[in-house]
């Protein structure tokens, strides 16, 4: 089945039938919503709204840990990896880091006996 709309040649990949299909109209992707401060503009209601809080110097989100302050929800839960000994980006500079176990603490790597 040939789609008239497209060119013929040189054959069109699955891929590019899909990017011809799945296209949106520039009106669609266009920012709708503009920061009155920055005129930063956003699809979304809500992510101007996210967006605010960079504004405001607000940091509602509170680690019960270290104390430290941070804009969004997200960035505290990926600040809480650095107490929970998970993949951190950063040492929480507010907390010493746990002692790295040695070989008297670990018992289990130590050679079997024998």
């Amino acid at each position: 089945m040939l789609i008239p709309s497209l060119p013929l040649s040189p054959p069109l990949s699955l891929l590019s039938l899909l990017h011809f299909s799945v296209s949106l109209p520039p009106s669609c992707l266009s920012p709708r919503f503009r920061c009155p401060e920055c005129g930063k503009g956003f699809r979304r209601r809500a992510h101007l709204r996210q967006h605010g809080v960079t504004h405001s110097g607000a940091r509602p989100f509170q680690c019960v840990r270290c104390q430290r302050e941070f804009k969004r929800l997200a960035d505290l839960a990926r600040h809480a990896q650095v107490h929970a000994g998970g993949p951190a980006p950063h040492p929480c500079p507010l907390i010493a880091p746990p002692p790295r176990p040695t070989l008297t603490q670990s018992p289990t790597l130590l050679p079997p006996p024998g």
